[in-house]
This record gives structure tokens, C-alpha cells and sequence, in this order.
């Protein structure tokens, strides 16, 4: 790919984003397929994906996944069909699940 400056490169991709049914997750979605991009839209929220995926249409495979499932996440390519199989962008989207404290913020004052 080289130097490719993306902002001016038009060539449209295939993007794989994990937790694509949440908020951010969806909104960077929604971003690539208006660009022109196809998306794999992958979670483990089967209601929120299915959701989405009629939302974007033609432009998005949806695929339940759950990203601590180890096997699953092995088997990401084996289960997509083969003109979804060159992911060209991976964005990863996950929702902590513990909120942990700034390391800059002490509690004090």
C-alpha cells in the first residue's frame, strides 16, 4: 500500500470493526459505509447488530462475535463468506466493562 494517504484515496475496502452495535462502534459504521467502504460489523449484542445491519444494508455482513471467545476470534475469516474475506481495516471498538480510575486523578480537591 505504501505511502497511501487515505484522506485523498477513494478506493473503496472492507473494514471489520469489533463492537459495532454500541455507540462509537456504530457511528464509525455508519462513517465507512458512507464513504463508500463494506463493513463487517461484528458483536456479541445479536439484537443491536441485526439492528444495525438492516439500517446499513447491502454495505455490511454482520457477525456475532464475541471478542473474549478466543476459538471465535480464530475463526473470524472461516466464517465469513469468501467476498468478505480481505479485511483492508480493522477498528476495534470495545466498551470497558470496569471503570477503573484516571491515573491523573487522585480524588483530591
Amino acid at each position: 500500500m505504501g505511502n497511501a494517504d487515505m484522506t485523498t484515496d477513494n478506493t473503496p475496502r472492507i473494514a471489520l470493526v469489533t463492537g459495532a452495535a454500541g455507540g462509537m462502534g456504530a457511528a464509525i459504521s455508519q462513517a465507512l459505509v458512507q464513504c463508500g467502504h463494506r463493513v463487517i460489523l461484528a458483536d456479541r449484542n445479536a439484537e443491536a447488530l441485526g439492528k444495525l445491519g438492516a439500517e446499513l444494508g447491502d454495505a455490511c455482513f454482520a457477525l456475532g462475535l464475541d471478542i473474549t471467545d478466543k476459538a471465535a476470534v480464530d475463526g473470524i475469516i472461516d466464517n465469513l463468506p469468501p467476498h468478505w474475506r480481505h479485511i483492508d481495516i480493522l477498528r476495534q471498538q470495545r466498551r470497558p466493562r470496569h471503570r477503573r480510575p484516571h491515573p491523573f486523578r487522585s480524588g483530591v480537591g
